[in-house]
C-alpha cells in the first residue's frame, strides 16, 4: 500500500523543479524567491483514486502533504511520480473539491482539501 507523501522530498522536488525551470540553477531573483516560500508552505490534504489510477496505485485514497500554491501540471507531476501513473499520467483528470482543473489552471490549496484522481472515461 502507498504510504503518503512526506513535505521534505516533496518541497525539494517542487523548488528543484521551479528553478531549474524558471531561474536557472541557484539563480533566485525576487519572484524566484517568492515562489520558494510559497512552495515551503505545506497543506494536508487527502488524495482518492478512481478506477484504473486506483488499480494502479494500489490504494483507494491516502493522506498526503502538498505545497499550498501550484499549477496543474505540477500537481500532475506530483501524483504520476509517486503513484505509479505514469501509463495515465496524460490523460488522467484532476478534481479539487469536485472542481475540474486543468494543467494551466493555479491552484490555492487548503487543509482538508480533496484531490480526485480519474483516469479517462469510456464507454457507450
Amino acid at each position: 500500500m502507498a504510504s503518503g507523501l512526506t513535505s521534505r522530498p516533496l518541497v525539494f522536488q517542487m523548488i528543484n523543479s521551479q528553478i531549474k525551470k524558471s531561474f536557472g540553477f541557484f539563480k533566485l531573483s525576487f519572484e524566484g524567491l517568492k515562489l520558494f516560500i510559497k512552495v515551503m508552505t505545506v497543506v494536508n490534504v487527502t488524495i482518492i483514486f478512481f478506477a484504473q489510477a486506483r488499480e494502479l496505485s494500489k490504494v483507494k485514497s491516502t493522506a498526503a502533504q502538498l505545497p499550498q500554491t501550484l499549477f496543474g501540471h505540477d500537481l500532475r507531476s506530483i501524483l504520476v511520480d509517486q503513484f505509479n501513473l505514469l501509463s495515465i499520467g496524460n490523460v488522467l483528470i484532476l478534481a479539487v473539491n469536485e472542481s475540474y482543473i486543468s494543467d494551466n489552471t493555479q491552484i490555492t490549496l487548503k487543509d482538508k482539501d480533496i484531490v480526485a484522481v480519474i483516469p479517462p472515461i469510456s464507454g457507450g
